[in-house]
């Protein structure tokens, strides 16, 4: 009955180590600039950028999104 357990055990600490290091590894990606808006495509201004490095949509199309997700999710 141990070596049941045993290797339940080894095979849980395994996949937590996996996910660990798969948490590092993302840790380590670059971030990634988006210079042009998703939606309407145009150039992200650069206070935007400045301010919100991860910012993948303009000001308007952002308020846009928001507002749609709201209505999606029942809060409007």
């Amino acid at each position: 009955m141990s070596d049941v357990v045993d290797r339940a055990n080894d095979l849980v600490q395994q996949r937590l180590d996996d996910e660990m290091a798969r948490r590092h590894r993302d840790v380590e990606k670059p971030l990634v600039i988006h210079r042009f808006c998703f939606d309407c495509e145009q150039p992200i201004p650069a206070e935007r950028l400045a301010s919100i490095q991860s910012a993948k949509r303009c000001v308007e199309c952002q308020a846009l999104f928001e507002e749609q997700e709201a209505i999606r999710a029942g809060r409007r």
